[in-house]
């Protein structure tokens, strides 16, 4: 299993605002410099892995203060 990690900073309020789409009401962030194996199996190239799972985690902090993480997944089949 490879695992590859993108961390994005929403701290900085403009570029938090950037990122949010109120229409669907969520973020939306583009993975970029993904390894070539990744790329060609989004350009449905043969060779690659058959599925990928996509893990997002949100790190937060909830109304009284305490660490919140909210996180979903996403599976990516190939071909």
């Amino acid at each position: 299993m490879r695992e590859l990690v993108w961390e994005i900073d929403l701290t900085d309020l403009e570029r938090n605002a950037d990122l949010y789409d109120p229409s669907t009401r969520t973020y939306r962030l583009a993975l970029k410099q993904l390894p070539g194996w990744l790329s060609g199996m989004a350009r449905g190239e043969a060779g690659g892995p058959e599925w990928v799972a996509i893990e997002a985690f949100f790190r937060t902090v909830g109304p009284d203060g305490s660490s919140v993480t909210l996180r979903d997944r996403f599976v990516l089949s190939g071909g």
